[in-house]
């Protein structure tokens, strides 16, 4: 039979031996992933906490320097103009390239 080991050996040691050994790999995110869930629901009081009362409520509400690995914030943000910008300068790139480029052909 598939799982079973030959001479009538227990497989169950080896298999939670397995799960503990691999531990490493797999607890940061099951914890980051604890952490996200119990701050998602800080309002309510986490998984298993307390309803907070209205002034740690207005608290939590008020705090927005919280960090949090799921949020994605461009490193510079566009301008306004930044289309017109780069339209111009390839422009200008195209221009020079011809003339540096010279010949009978381009000119």
């Amino acid at each position: 039979m598939l799982g079973e080991l030959p001479f009538g050996l227990n497989s169950e040691p080896v298999k939670y031996t397995l799960v503990v050994l691999s531990a490493p790999f797999w607890w940061p995110f099951v914890k980051a992933m604890w952490e996200e869930l119990n701050e998602s629901l800080a309002e309510e009081g986490g998984l298993f906490g307390e309803e907070p009362d209205a002034t740690e409520l207005a608290r939590m509400r008020g705090d927005y320097t919280r960090e949090t690995p799921m949020v994605s914030d461009p490193w510079e943000k566009p301008s306004r103009g930044s289309a017109k910008v780069a339209a111009a300068t390839r422009e200008l790139e195209a221009e020079v390239e011809r003339e540096r480029r010279g010949g009978f052909r381009n000119r």
